[in-house]
């Protein structure tokens, strides 16, 4: 009984009742605040997950959901969703030559304009890299779409500034309208992504509408893709050599790696029609370590005084570490540094790339390589370039010269580049030389070899080095030159 009396007085104390209120009060506070803590942290986590880091646009999982949503809903088969896929061109030359921070930069005024342009009525995603998604759900039929299209191109790329510079801006647009068929937002983006392929043949801004023969041409490219794995898996692949003459003695001592490609079922695709296909499939980087592989193996088994030629491209120039890795190849097969030419295209010295490609044109000139420029007096590149880039070779088109200047024309513009190139040093060869009159243009302009129809064929990598020479077939004589032929020199 003491002890009930006891504890009743306790309990009737306001003091200790009130420490005991207090106390449960902060607990409950404490527990209030871990909940919201927890809950924000939640709240987090989701836009994470759900936004992209660098423009806080919505990513590629919310599209997914908010696709979903919109096919679970029903589509109005007279105003249907449409799903707009956004590219940019260019964006890893920014991205490479400028810097990061600059590309970043790009994104966010893009994800402006973006905004700004389709208002609150359209939903604005970001997919990664350069891609961006709009979803216009119930949008009107295709000709509002193409206008809406036409005045985002003109709104969205233009200039943007950076660092005191204008960094230009331009891309692609692929359209799909969703339809009841659609299963995922992975069936509407491939027929959008085959509209954009489509419309990046053009260049500058240009947008495309997804048409039915597009997946008949997804489908034969799958299958051109998987012949091409399968012939870089076995022996599908082929190195043929064209023969680069010397303008004054006729001697051939350099030839040129061709790649070449039969198809099982289509036979014989050129490269203009499978490169591209590679490049889209991310196979191009396999094919050009064994172009580069194979041919420098094929010259060490020539004679010693025969050179090879590679062409390589921008992207593989600018890889780091390329010319450690042509050093090593030469080095296993025993080849001179001196026998080699790669030739890169003009665009490796315009702005866009220059100062990735300069250090690795100075590492092959460092090692005895040369190197030569392709498509000179075409491309971005001036003498100035030129210049600065030291190279020891620039190729010109002789065709490409008459189509540009015209017929009977084109030797004053070829006297031009063939003079700016001498006067930097470096030598010229002469590409598209077919005739006797096409040799005789050449030797008057003075151009140092030749390459074409009149330097010969092709040949397998067996039968380079037997053939040196191109003479006159029994002296005999077509408009004041010899006619010529092929013959071996001994």
């Amino acid at each position: 009984m003491a002890t009930c009396a006891v504890w009743g007085a306790a309990l009737a104390s306001p003091l200790l009742l009130g420490g005991m209120f207090a106390l449960a009060g902060r607990a409950q506070s404490r527990l209030r605040a871990e909940l919201q803590s927890e809950r924000a942290g939640t709240d987090q986590l989701r836009h994470t997950a759900y936004h992209d880091a660098v423009t806080g646009l919505r990513n590629r999982h919310a599209l997914s959901e908010d696709v979903s949503a919109i096919m679970a809903a029903g589509l109005d088969l007279e105003r249907r969703p449409a799903m707009l896929l956004l590219d940019l061109d260019r964006f890893k030359v920014i991205n490479d030559t400028m810097g990061h921070h600059a590309g970043d930069e790009v994104l966010l005024a893009i994800t402006r304009r973006l905004k700004a342009h389709c208002g609150e009525s359209r939903s604005v995603y970001r997919l990664g890299g350069d891609e961006f998604v709009i979803i216009w759900d119930g949008a009107p039929g295709r000709g509002e779409v193409e206008e809406f299209v036409l005045a985002l191109q003109a709104a969205v790329f233009r200039p943007v500034r950076h660092a005191g510079a204008e960094i230009d801006t331009s891309g692609s647009i692929g359209i799909a309208f969703m339809t009841p068929a659609d299963e995922t937002v992975s069936t509407v983006l491939k027929r959008a992504d085959l509209a954009l392929y489509q419309a990046k043949e053009t260049s500058g801004p240009s947008h495309c509408f997804f048409t039915l023969d597009m997946d008949e041409d997804l489908q034969l490219r799958r299958q051109f893709e998987h012949s091409m794995r399968m012939a870089l898996a076995g022996d599908g692949f082929r190195l043929d050599y064209r023969p680069v003459a010397d303008a004054v003695s006729l001697d051939t001592r350099l030839y040129e790696a061709c790649l070449r490609w039969t198809h099982p079922e289509h036979g014989d695709v050129a490269p203009t029609l499978f490169l591209p296909l590679a490049r889209e499939a991310g196979l191009i980087t396999q094919i050009d370590r064994w172009m580069l592989r194979k041919a420098i193996s094929d010259a060490s088994m020539w004679p010693e005084d025969i050179a090879v030629l590679i062409p390589v491209s921008t992207r593989k120039l600018i890889k780091p570490g390329f010319s450690e890795q042509i050093r090593r190849l030469l080095a296993e097969f025993d080849v001179a540094p001196e026998r080699l030419t790669l030739s890169v295209t003009s665009d490796a010295l315009g702005a866009g790339f220059a100062p990735l490609a300069q250090p690795a044109i100075d590492g092959l000139r460092g090692l005895g390589v040369s190197v030569s420029v392709s498509g000179f007096g075409l491309g971005e590149i001036n003498l100035a370039a030129l210049q600065e880039a030291g190279v020891d070779e620039v190729r010109i088109d002789m065709e490409q010269m008459r189509q540009f200047a015209g017929e009977g024309r084109e030797e004053n513009l070829l006297q031009l580049l063939v003079g700016f190139a001498g006067s930097l040093g470096a030598g010229v060869t002469l590409e598209g030389i077919d005739t006797e009159a096409d040799l005789a243009a050449a030797r008057r302009l003075g151009v140092a070899r030749f390459q074409g129809g009149a330097a010969g064929v092709p040949l397998p990598a067996m039968q380079v080095g037997l053939t040196r020479r191109l003479v006159p077939l029994n002296g005999s004589r077509i408009g004041g030159m010899p006619r010529l032929r092929l013959a071996v020199s001994c």
